[in-house]
């Protein structure tokens, strides 16, 4: 997708970007991105478990990102032994009074059936991608600075593309997930913020590197006037 083509400037093969860190970066962020839930009292979106746990069974967790032991208050899809069934099953933990506020109609150890099944392969299945598409993206985006004409225009286009890629996919997962509350609190709230983060890191990442690079040709092909010098009368 990254192309390699001729300028009309100068002639000199150089890579037309973007789109390909958008399709890698873009998604790659919004794997690592920690979503905002709203009406959970702080809670966040998160693929990943709190920094101190180690050896979760879990793929997905809307959880306490202050607690770095448990994340606790949280609500997190399981694949496991369950206490209820008896069984070993896709089901939902939740603990604590904010997750079971945000979350009423969840209730800890409940089988979350074949939907729950599909967000946890999927989870896990994004989680291991992105961080191929992050190595993968960065990798890229280093060769593209190397063997660009303008090398400083390329390298201000992938810094701006990266740090807007981060806001956006922590914001439209923000409004994602606020969708997909309404629409089923937990799965709904996991599928909207995902795919929110999704198509935030794209357009983050694409719009950024492409305004970045209209902005530096401004800068660089603008000149200022000297102004007139203007004569102070003695004193």
């Amino acid at each position: 997708m990254a192309d390699a083509r001729q300028t009309s400037q100068n002639h000199i093969a150089t890579w037309d970007a973007p789109m390909v860190g958008s399709v890698l970066i873009g998604p790659g962020i919004a794997s690592y991105v920690r979503i905002p839930v709203p009406g959970t009292q702080g809670l966040i979106l998160s693929l990943r478990p709190p920094p101190h746990w180690h050896g979760s069974t879990s793929a997905i967790f809307i959880r306490n990102p202050e607690d770095a032991r448990y994340g606790k208050p949280f609500l997190r899809l399981d694949y496991g032994p369950n206490k209820s069934t008896h069984a070993i099953d896709y089901h939902w933990n939740i603990e604590g009074k904010a997750a079971r506020k945000a979350f009423p109609g969840i209730t800890n150890h409940m089988p979350a059936g074949a939907t729950g099944e599909a967000i946890y392969k999927g989870a896990k299945a994004f989680r291991a991608a992105g961080r191929v598409f992050i190595i993968t993206g960065a990798v890229l985006d280093g060769i593209s600075i190397l063997t660009a004409n303008r090398p400083w225009q390329r390298t201000l286009q992938v810094v701006t593309a990266w740090e807007a890629a981060t806001v956006l996919a922590n914001q439209a997962g923000k409004a994602g997930a606020a969708v997909g509350t309404m629409i089923e609190p937990g799965a709904g709230t996991m599928i909207g913020g995902g795919i929110g983060a999704i198509v935030g890191g794209f357009v983050g990442y694409y719009t950024a590197s492409t305004v970045a690079g209209v902005f530096y040709n401004w800068a660089e092909n603008t000149h200022f006037i000297p102004a007139h010098e203007i004569a102070v009368p003695s004193q």
